[in-house]
């Protein structure tokens, strides 16, 4: 009798002559024939997932931009840097293309000039959709303004829509909604009580004798400071015109502390791109 594995514990092992049958040794009838599978089918595959919807992106398109939004360790000129996965793969191309190598250098350039191509065709289309919607609120200022209508609900307001055409800019810088717009009521309510102090010290400036006209100036010019800083930060919209306005010497004038301009807003993103390129460097 051959020697074979021990039983499981707690199965009897059964004798088949001179064959012991037990925990791993079938009976000889029905063991699988040498060569021949015990399951002809095979396995089953599982279902292949499909990508589903997560509102416009698939969940492929989402984990893309998540791995391209990465952060990943670069070293550059001697220093190490946290760059987006993208961003990464960006420095590489731009490298191997100073480098030298001819498919990466057209590769590059086609990267770059595609890039200038959608950044072009949205700056157009963003400038196309603000003058279109300038003009139209506009038509709808004048019609309500005809009518007598009121205008208070009219958000955005044309005159908060900064067009530059010389350099196809254009810009939203008022409320969107009432409720931002009852966010600069204070500072109006504010610039109209600094309104009286200053129609109040112009008064007493021009009745006041030569003497105490120095007095009476530096209260004018100390309130319509304070006017101005206020009145600045309003959209246009919003803006109040200051009544008597002083011309002396030392005297602020609107758009001293901040212009809704686009020159303004030009330095402001010059700025910005400035110290983010800064900040990416240290």
């Amino acid at each position: 009798m051959t020697r074979g594995k021990p039983s499981k514990p707690g199965c009897g092992a059964l004798q088949q002559g001179d064959y012991e049958v037990g925990y791993g040794k079938p009976p000889a009838g029905r063991r699988f024939a040498s060569g021949t599978s015990g399951n002809p089918a095979g396995r089953p595959r599982r279902p292949r997932a499909e990508p589903h919807a997560c509102g416009n992106v698939t969940t492929a398109d989402r984990l893309w931009l998540e791995e391209a939004a990465a952060p990943v360790k670069v070293r550059q000129d001697g220093r190490v840097r946290s760059l987006p996965a993208q961003q990464a793969v960006m420095l590489s191309m731009r490298n191997k293309a100073l480098a030298g190598g001819p498919m990466a250098q057209r590769a590059y350039m086609a990267c770059v000039q595609e890039a200038q191509r959608t950044a072009a065709r949205t700056k157009f289309e963003d400038f196309s959709n603000f003058v279109e919607l300038e003009a139209e609120l506009r038509a709808e200022l004048n019609r309500r303004r005809k009518g007598g209508e009121s205008i208070e609900d009219l958000i955005p307001h044309p005159d908060d829509i900064l067009i530059d055409p010389r350099n196809g800019w254009a810009r939203l810088v008022g409320p969107l909604n009432q409720r931002d717009r009852e966010a600069f009521k204070p500072i109006v309510e504010l610039c109209n009580q600094i309104q009286e102090e200053v129609s109040a010290a112009a008064l007493a400036h021009r009745g006041a004798p030569k003497r105490g006209r120095a007095k009476w100036l530096a209260a004018w010019r100390r309130a319509q400071h304070n006017y101005d800083r206020m009145n600045d930060v309003l959209p246009p919209s919003m803006k109040r015109k200051l009544a008597d306005r002083s011309s002396a010497p030392g005297a602020t004038a609107e758009g001293d502390f901040f212009a809704f301009v686009p020159e303004t807003f030009h330095e402001m993103e010059a700025e910005a791109s400035r110290a983010k390129r800064d900040k990416g460097q240290r």
